[in-house]
Order: C-alpha cells, then structure tokens, then sequence
C-alpha cells in the first residue's frame, strides 16, 4: 500500500544526502574566510583595486621637465622676381616650465587626494561586498539548518502517522486522523522544496560573489550559534568609522582644489628657454647660410588676463559641489553613529532572546512528549499532536531566525567598519 509518509521520508534522506549534478569543485567555507576571499576574486574589488592603481600613476611632475621642439622641412619657394629655390631649414628649441601660477603644485594636491579616495572607495567597495557576502552565508546557515528541522518534524510526523494506523486498527482510532497526517507530511515535503531551492539559489549568489563557479560544491563546517562575549569583541575590534564617509570628503576637497586651480587662469606662467635655428631664404633674408643661422637663449613671462573670467563659471561650480558632497557627507557621518548604536541594542535584544528561544524549545519538547503520551492513551486527539509537533517547529524556526538575525546584524556592524 502507497503511504505518503514513508515516501516523504525518503525523499528527506535524499535531500540531505544528494550533490549538485556537475559540480566541478568543492569550496570549504567559513565566516572568516570572505574577507580573504572577495579580496583575491570579488569582480566589483578588483575593479576598484584597478581604479586604484591607475590613480598612482598620475603625477604632474612631468610638466616640470624640459621640453624639446625639433623641426626639419625643406621646402621649394620664389621670392619675388628671383629664381625658384629649393632650402632646407630645421632648428631645435628646449624650454623649462619654471612656475606656472601654483596651478602645478594644486594639481599634484588633487592628484594626492584622488589616490586618497580611490584608497577609500577600494575599502568602502569591499565593505559593502562583504556585508552582501555575510547576509548570504548566515542565510545559506539558517537554511541548512532548516532542513534539518524539517526532516526532524517529518520523522515525527511519520511516528505519529504509524501510530495513527495501529489505532486505526485495533478499532480505537479514526481513519481522519491518519488522513491529517498525511495532509502534514505533504506540506512538509513542500516546504522541504521550497527550502531547499532557496538554499540553492543562495549558494549561486554567494559563489558568485566570490567568484566562483556556481557548481561548485558549497561546504559550510560552521554552526549557526552566537558568541556569549560578542560585546567585548565588538568594544575590542577599533573599527574605522569614518570609512563610510571618508570617500566622500575626500572628493569634496578634491573639487576645492580644482576649484583653486582654476581660479589662477590668469596666474603668469614663467619659462626658460634655448634654440638654435638654421633658416632658409623665404624665412630670413641672407645670401649665405651663416646669415640665416640664430641662436637664442630666454626667460618668457606669459599671462592670460581673461582666462580668469573665463573660467568663473566652472570655478563657481566646483565649489558649489565640493560644498554639496561635504554636508552629505557630513549628513551620513552623523545618521552612520545613529546607526551604529541601533544595530549594538539590536545585538543585545537578539541576544538576550537566544536564551528564551532555548527555553521555549525545552517547553515545547515536553509538551509534545506528555501530548504523545495522552494520545496513546487516547486522551488527545491528532490535532493534539499536530500542534503540539507544530510547537517544536515553530520553537526551533524562531531560534534559527534570532540566531541569522544575531549573525547578520554582527556581520553588516563589522563590515561596515572595514572588519
């Protein structure tokens, strides 16, 4: 005879023994190696750790060195009533930028600053990544463990349903109670399924974060329990709490820079310079070579008075979003503590309610033992057992979600203090 029971219980073993199809690799996973781990293959990281690479290679020391202009033509002319002729000319010109207004030396300071932010944005870039990485692992925990309370719920269910059928046949029980049995063991198999394609769908997320293939094997050794001391280990971490923040001032005082950069347009610029030129006849009158050959040696001083009003504009602007990005910043320094001390109580509520999770469980497990015991006896009936069953279920689900809940809020406060 078919029993939906024993063939749901099946197919709970077979969920908790079964691989992925195709899984090339296994990676054995632990909280403490995301960080590690996203640094060396995370895309997002590594396209920031590029960004902030490039930045270094910038500098404006080169306008500092020394320039030189070669020129070579020869070239075919008339002047005049005089005969066609056919002269080479060429020459050779070095100049020195010797000042430039401090425009240089504010340039090298936003150049600094800029390596500065992209510094920041590469910690700024694998907080957040690591606080996507965490969520998912602690979910990818909570998980797992779900299906090991499910398949404890449908174990019972099945004891339950087998007891249900002895009753039924000795002539003390009811066809109705083995029927809500199975009605339980079917929603179970169903949650089952649901739980186990969440987890799946988790795990590809959380592979792919880390940039690994997402049939790779996924092994997680860890427990999701909590720390008793969490409290020290936070107060003992000194996290970096102008992370969040830091990006952002940094290019406020980068577009302040540039703003006094380009407010010295009309600034004058000094150059030393040196050239030797051999002319031919259309360039510089002479009959003979030497005539036409010159040689020079200079300082220049060049200034560009409407350059500054020209630039005004653009000036104005880059202040104006230099002042923006300040008071934001400042803005999300400020609700950053706010937040902070919110997810610490947090921590302390979630912690607290651990322990009463732990108790109600006890509660429950001895409540659905003395309902077994009464129902045997033919005191209670299957809804009895039913909820009482429930009760278990619902005790250790609601333990699971305060310990992801503990885990998760611990891992966003650390990521977002660069830990």
């Amino acid at each position: 005879m078919w029993n939906p029971n024993k063939c749901f219980l099946v197919l709970v073993l077979a969920f908790a023994g079964a691989a992925p199809a195709g899984a090339a690799e296994t990676l054995s996973l632990r909280s403490e190696d995301l960080k590690p781990r996203l640094e060396e293959k995370n895309a997002r990281v590594r396209a920031q750790k590029s960004r902030e690479e490039g930045a270094l290679e910038g500098s404006t020391a080169r306008s500092f060195l020394p320039r030189l202009e070669l020129r070579a033509s020869q070239e075919q002319f008339r002047l005049g009533r005089r005969p066609t002729l056919s002269e080479p000319s060429y020459g050779a010109e070095l100049s020195v930028n010797l000042y430039n207004g401090g425009r240089d030396a504010l340039a090298e300071e936003t150049l600094d600053k800029r390596r500065e932010r992209r510094r920041a944005e590469t910690k700024l870039t694998l907080s957040e990544e690591l606080r996507s990485a965490r969520e998912s692992y602690y979910r990818l925990l909570f998980l797992r463990d779900s299906v090991a309370v499910l398949q404890d719920l449908a174990r019972r269910n099945q004891d339950n349903a087998g007891a249900a059928e002895r009753r039924v046949k000795s002539g003390v029980g009811l066809q109705t109670d083995r029927i809500e049995f199975e009605m339980r063991g079917v929603e179970l198999k169903q949650n089952l399924e649901r739980v186990e394609l969440d987890r799946r769908n988790e795990a590809r997320l959380l592979l792919r974060s880390l940039g690994w293939p997402e049939t790779t094997k996924l092994e997680l050794p860890e427990t999701l329990d909590h720390e008793h001391d969490w409290e020290k280990i936070v107060e003992a971490s000194k996290p970096d709490r102008e992370m969040l923040v830091r990006s952002d001032l940094l290019a406020a005082e980068e577009n302040e820079l540039s703003a006094r950069r380009e407010s010295r347009g009309w600034w004058p610029r000094l150059d030393a310079y040196a050239g030797w030129n051999q002319f031919n006849q259309r360039e510089e009158d002479g009959a003979e070579p030497e005539d036409r050959r010159w040689s020079v040696v200079g300082v220049r001083v060049t200034m560009d008075l409407f350059d500054g009003f020209r630039q005004r504009p653009e000036t104005s602007a880059l202040r104006a979003e230099a002042l923006a990005t300040r008071l934001e910043a400042e803005d999300r320094r400020a609700r950053v503590g706010v937040v902070l001390d919110n997810e610490r109580e947090e921590l302390r509520l979630l912690h607290a309610q651990i322990h009463e999770a732990d108790e109600n469980i006890r509660r429950a497990e001895r409540y659905a033992g003395l309902t077994q015991s009464e129902y045997a006896r033919g005191v209670k009936n299957s809804p009895d057992v039913l909820g009482a069953t429930g009760k278990v279920f619902e005790m250790k689900m609601r333990r699971l979600e305060i310990l992801r809940d503990f885990q998760v809020t611990r891992g966003l406060w650390l990521a977002k203090m660069g830990l």
